[in-house]
């Protein structure tokens, strides 16, 4: 339903769905995001990025990631890759595991191996729970 409203809507779609993905129903909430990657629209992806930079939780940060890895937009791709090489250990496990289904591409997988060498000699161990 929320990619439909995304594709025939465009533009006006993404507050509509964007609101979805405020609710307190992990279900929805999860529905919506991914739609929102999903969509592959610019502007869906920025609505995920500055959503990331607001959300604490664990489980909703990671369905943000997963929702910009599926999206495979260049601006979503280097966000997750700067994420792996200068966030936190905790955010960058994410961003990793979030680029982990693209496992079999092979040009994407060494950029996040250059994201994760990037990383400084303190930040270099990376842990899955922080």
């Amino acid at each position: 339903c929320f990619m439909s409203v995304l594709t025939l809507e465009g533009a006006e779609g993404v507050p509509l769905v964007a609101r979805f993905a405020e609710s307190d129903n992990p279900e929805v909430r999860e529905a919506a995001i991914l739609a929102m990657g999903a969509s592959r629209r610019a502007d869906a992806v920025e609505w995920l990025i500055a959503k990331f930079a607001q959300t604490a939780d664990k489980p909703g940060r990671k369905c943000i990631l997963l929702s910009l890895s599926t999206s495979r937009v260049e601006s979503a791709v280097a966000f997750l890759l700067d994420l792996v090489a200068k966030a936190s250990p905790a955010a960058s496990t994410l961003a990793v595991d979030a680029l982990s289904i693209h496992a079999r591409d092979q040009q994407l997988s060494a950029q996040v191996d250059a994201a994760l060498a990037a990383r400084s000699p303190h930040s270099s161990k990376l842990v899955a729970d922080e």
